[in-house]
C-alpha cells in the first residue's frame, strides 16, 4: 500500500523534476545450486517490452542498471548455460536493491549461442583465474601449453614451472592435494587442458591453506557445474613426427540426489630417435691437479602414465551434502644416457678420464580416497565441513651404473636401489558464517598424521656373482613420523568500496626419524616446530570491475625426506651428495600490491610483490683440493626477490581476441657461511591471438620469451618459443580436430646455464629438438556443465615439500 501510495505520488510530479533523478536497480547473480557468482552475465530492465536499460554483470555477478523515471519495470538475466530470469521491480528510491539472482542451470549443447565472451583472465585480492574452459585452444593443448599463458607463472624450455619466479609452490587439484603432481613436469605434459575448467594462482594464501609453499598455491580445478543429466568427452593427440601420444575421457551423470563423475587420461612418450646432448666446462679453484673438468653426454628417455578419478555426491536435502572421491595413478619413467668425462690440470694436461653408461626405471603407483560432509544453514554462504583423506604414494626405482675408466679411474658397475613409501591420514573442520551483510568469520583446524619411509641400497658388481640382492655393505633405511596440529581463524569486513580480512594460522609440527645407516649405524632425530603465520589483505574499489588491494603473509617451507636423510652417495667420487637431517622449517615474508579492471571485452592486472626469508633452504655444492664437488643442503640462504608483473586479455569480438603476459623481476641468493652469492634481474613474456577464420575454424598464434632463472649459485641462459595451431569444429561443434606445431621455426633448441661460487665456476649447454608437429581430435557429448556437487571447503594438505623443484624426472 505504501509503495503503490508513493509511486502514484511520484506520477503526479512534473517531468522536469523526474528527469533530474535517475534511479538505480542494483543486485547480485549466483548459481541456484551453489551460490557461487554467475560473471558478465547479461541483464536488462524492461518495461513495456522496451529495454531501458542493458549491461553486462561484472565478473562477480554484480550488476547496476539506470532508469530515468520511477515505476513498474521487469528484471531480464540472461546466460549461456543457464535459463533466463525475470522478475518484476518497482523503483521508488533513488537505489533499489533486487537482492541475489539465482539462476538455474539446463541448456543442451545444441541449443548454446554465444552472446558474450567472458574474459579468459580474473583476479581479486587473493589469487588470479584463468579460465582454460574459454581459452579456444583447450581442446588440442595439453596443461604445460596452457600454463604458459597463466599470468605470473613461467615454463622453461625443459618444462619446470615457477610461480612468481620460484620453485617452491604447492599443487591442488580442485582444493586437495594429491601426489600425482609430485613429479609436475611430467603430469602437465601429459594431462589433457579439455579436462580443466581453470586454473587458480594463489600467490597470497589466506589463514585457511596450510602455510607450506613459499611461492603459493596453483588450484588445477577440473569441476564442471551441475543440473540433471549428463555429459561427456573423448580426446587424443599424436605426434606426427615423434613418438608422442596423450588422451583422456570423462563423463560425468547426475539423477536427482546423486551424483558421479569419471574421469581419466593417459601419456606416453619415446625419444630414441630425438636424442638430446648436452656439454660442460668447470673450473676448479681450490686444486691444481683437477684444474679442469669436462663433460660431453647424450641420451633418451621413454614412459607412460596413466591417471583415474571417481567422485560421488549425495543430497538427500538442500542443507546437507555428502562426497566420495578417489584417485588412482600409475605409470614407468626410463631414461638412458651416455657421458664422458675428463679432468685437466692447470696446463690443461689430461689426469683423469673415464665414461659412464646410466639406465634408469622408476615405477609409480598412488592412490588417494577421502570423504566430505557439508552442513548449510539458512545464509548460503553459512557452512560446516568435516573432512577426512587417506593419501599413499608408493615409488620404486633403481639405476645400473656402468664406470669405464680411460686414465687414472677404476671400472665398474654398480645397482642402486631406491623405494620410497608415503602414507598420510588427515581430518579437517571448517566452519564459516556471514555475521552480517558487512561481517564474516571462518575459523577451522586440521590434523594431519604421515609415515614416510625411504630406502637406499648399493650393489657392486662382483664377478662371477653378478647383482648380489643380499649384499648389504652399503644402506640407508629411513623411517620419519610427522604430526601436525593446525588452527585458524578469520574475520571479514565487507564495505561499499572498502572489504579487508585479517586471520592467524597456528601450526603446530612434530618431527621424528629413526635411520639405520652401513656407515653411521643405529640413530634417531628430530624436532618440534611452533609457528604462527598471519595474513592481511585490504581491497578498494573505486567502481565497478576495479580493484586495488595490498596483501601480506607468510609461508612455510618444510624439508621433505630426502633433504633430512643422511645417505651418502658416492658411487661417483667426484660427485657425491648427502643430505642434511639437522634442516629445519623455514619462513618466507610476502607482501603484495595489486590492481585489476575488468570489462566483458577486456582484462588487464598490474601486481608489485616482494619475498624475503632469512632462513631459506637450498642445495649447495663445494669442490674441495681433489676436483670433487660435494653437495648437501642448507638452512641459512637469505633471499631476497622484487617483481612486477602485467596481463592484458582483449577480446572486441567472437572471432579475434589476444593476450599478453609479462613480468620482470630482481632476485638476490645468498649462503654467507659459504660466501656464495647470486643476484640477477629476469625477464619473461607470453603473447597469444586467436583468430576466427571462417565457420567453425580458429587458428592460434602465439610466442614467447624466458630470459632465464636464477638460484643459489646458478644462472640459466634465455630462450624463445612459438606455436601456432589451427582448429575445425563438425556436428555442431561437438568435435573438434586440430592440427599443432610448437617451434616451427627452430629445428633444434639450445640451453645454457653457469654457476659461480668460491670454490668453482662452470658453463654447460644441452641441446633439444623442438620442433613437433601433431593432430588432435576432441569429442564431447550429453549437456553443457554437468557436475559432481562438491562441498565448499575440502582436505588440502600442502604442508610437505620435496627436494629440487618437484618438476619431474629426466630430459624428455
Amino acid at each position: 500500500m505504501k509503495k503503490t501510495t508513493l509511486l502514484l505520488l511520484l506520477s503526479l510530479l512534473p517531468p522536469s523534476m523526474l528527469a533530474q533523478q535517475r534511479f538505480l536497480l542494483r543486485g547480485r547473480i549466483v548459481d541456484a545450486t551453489n551460490d557461487t557468482p554467475v560473471g558478465f552475465a547479461t541483464t536488462a530492465l524492461l518495461r513495456d517490452s522496451t529495454a531501458v536499460s542493458a549491461v553486462a554483470a561484472d565478473a562477480q555477478g554484480r550488476f547496476e542498471l539506470s532508469a530515468d523515471a520511477a515505476g513498474e519495470y521487469r528484471l531480464q538475466v540472461s546466460m549461456v548455460g543457464y535459463h533466463p530470469e525475470t522478475q518484476p521491480v518497482a523503483l521508488s528510491a533513488a537505489t533499489t536493491d533486487a537482492g541475489t539472482i539465482r539462476l538455474r542451470q539446463g541448456v543442451a549443447i545444441d541449443q548454446v549461442t554465444v552472446t558474450i565472451q567472458k574474459p579468459l583472465i580474473t583476479a581479486d585480492a587473493e589469487k588470479t583465474t584463468y579460465s582454460v574452459e574459454d581459452d579456444p585452444q583447450a581442446a588440442s593443448s595439453t596443461l604445460e601449453e596452457i600454463l604458459r599463458k597463466v599470468p605470473q607463472l613461467t615454463v622453461d624450455a625443459e618444462g619446470n614451472v615457477k610461480l612468481n619466479g620460484q620453485s617452491d609452490f604447492k599443487v591442488l587439484v580442485n582444493g586437495r592435494s594429491s601426489a600425482m603432481f609430485k613429479n609436475f613436469k611430467d603430469v602437465i605434459r601429459s594431462m589433457p587442458a579439455s579436462q580443466i575448467r581453470k586454473i587458480e594462482v594463489i600467490t597470497e594464501p589466506s589463514m585457511k591453506y596450510d602455510a607450506e609453499g613459499s611461492g603459493g598455491i596453483i588450484n588445477i580445478i577440473t569441476a564442471r557445474k551441475e543440473f540433471d543429466g549428463y555429459n561427456g568427452s573423448l580426446n587424443c593427440n599424436t605426434g606426427l613426427d615423434s613418438r608422442r601420444n596423450y588422451g583422456g575421457a570423462s563423463l560425468t551423470l547426475q539423477k536427482g540426489k546423486f551424483a558421479a563423475s569419471l574421469q581419466g587420461f593417459f601419456y606416453c612418450m619415446n625419444n630414441e630417435n630425438r636424442p638430446y646432448t648436452s656439454e660442460s666446462r668447470q673450473e676448479n679453484y681450490a686444486s691444481e691437479q683437477q684444474r679442469y673438468r669436462t663433460s660431453s653426454s647424450s641420451g633418451h628417455a621413454r614412459g607412460d602414465n596413466e591417471y583415474v578419478t571417481l567422485n560421488l555426491s549425495y543430497q538427500p536435502d538442500t542443507l546437507n551434502l555428502v562426497t566420495l572421491e578417489g584417485s588412482l595413478w600409475t605409470g614407468t619413467w626410463k631414461n638412458r644416457s651416455d657421458s664422458r668425462i675428463r679432468m685437466l690440470d692447470a696446463d690443461e694436461r689430461p689426469t683423469v678420464e673415464y665414461a659412464t653408461h646410466d639406465y634408469s626405471d622408476y615405477p609409480f603407483t598412488g592412490f588417494q580416497i577421502g570423504t566430505n560432509y557439508e552442513r548449510r544453514f539458512r545464509k548460503p554462504e553459512h557452512t560446516l565441513t568435516v573432512s577426512d583423506m587417506v593419501e599413499t604414494a608408493p615409488d620404486n626405482g633403481y639405476n645400473i651404473v656402468a664406470y669405464d675408466g680411460v686414465l687414472d679411474y677404476p671400472s665398474s658397475q654398480l645397482y642402486k636401489r631406491q623405494t620410497s613409501r608415503s602414507v598420510t591420514n588427515t581430518f579437517q573442520l571448517d566452519y564459516c558464517n556471514p555475521l552480517t551483510a558487512h561481517h564474516s568469520i571462518e575459523a577451522g583446524g586440521k590434523y594431519i598424521y604421515r609415515i614416510n619411509k625411504g630406502y637406499h641400497n648399493e650393489i657392486p658388481w662382483v664377478d662371477p656373482v653378478g647383482f648380489d640382492p643380499a649384499n648389504t655393505a652399503k644402506y640407508d633405511d629411513l623411517r620419519q613420523r610427522q604430526q601436525i596440529f593446525a588452527l585458524y581463524f578469520g574475520y571479514g569486513l565487507k564495505l561499499k568500496k572498502v572489504s579487508a580480512r585479517a586471520g592467524l594460522r597456528m601450526e603446530r609440527t612434530w618431527n621424528h626419524a629413526d635411520a639405520d645407516n652401513s656407515t653411521e649405524g643405529i640413530y634417531d632425530y628430530g624436532n618440534r616446530l611452533l609457528n604462527f603465520i598471519p595474513y592481511l589483505s585490504l581491497t578498494y574499489k573505486p567502481r565497478d570491475g576495479h580493484n586495488l588491494s595490498l596483501s601480506y603473509t607468510e609461508r612455510l617451507r618444510r624439508p621433505s625426506i630426502s633433504m633430512l636423510s643422511t645417505y651418502f652417495d658416492d658411487s661417483d667420487p667426484y660427485n657425491t651428495s648427502q643430505g642434511n637431517p639437522d634442516l629445519k622449517a623455514s619462513t618466507t615474508h610476502t607482501l603484495s600490491l595489486k590492481y585489476n579492471c575488468f570489462s566483458p571485452k577486456w582484462s588487464g592486472t598490474v601486481t608489485l610483490s616482494g619475498h624475503l626469508s632469512n632462513d631459506g633452504i637450498s642445495k649447495w655444492t663445494r669442490v674441495d683440493d681433489t676436483g670433487a664437488a660435494h653437495s648437501t643442503y642448507s638452512n641459512n640462504v637469505r633471499s631476497r626477490t622484487a617483481s612486477a608483473r602485467l596481463s592484458i586479455n582483449f577480446t572486441p569480438s567472437e572471432k579475434f581476441s589476444f593476450a599478453l603476459n609479462g613480468q620482470g623481476g630482481y632476485h638476490h641468493y645468498r649462503l654467507p657461511e659459504e660466501e656464495i652469492s647470486t643476484e640477477e634481474f629476469t625477464f619473461d613474456q607470453n603473447f597469444n591471438m586467436n583468430i576466427a577464420l571462417w565457420k567453425a575454424a580458429t587458428v592460434s598464434l602465439g610466442e614467447g620469451y624466458n630470459s632465464g632463472s636464477a638460484n643459489l649459485g646458478r644462472k640459466s641462459g634465455d630462450y624463445f618459443y612459438s606455436y601456432a595451431s589451427l582448429s575445425q569444429k563438425f556436428f555442431k561443434k561437438k568435435l573438434q580436430v586440430s592440427l599443432n606445431c610448437y617451434n616451427p621455426f627452430t629445428k633444434y633448441q639450445t640451453y645454457s646455464s653457469s654457476a659461480q661460487t668460491p670454490t668453482y665456476r662452470s658453463q654447460s649447454r644441452s641441446r633439444n629438438r623442438s620442433r613437433q608437429f601433431s593432430i588432435g581430435a576432441y569429442w564431447r557429448f550429453g549437456k553443457q556443465n554437468v557436475q559432481v556437487k562438491r562441498t565448499r571447503k575440502t582436505i588440502s594438505n600442502d604442508d610437505a615439500m620435496e627436494s629440487g623443484n618437484k618438476q619431474g624426472g629426466g630430459k624428455q
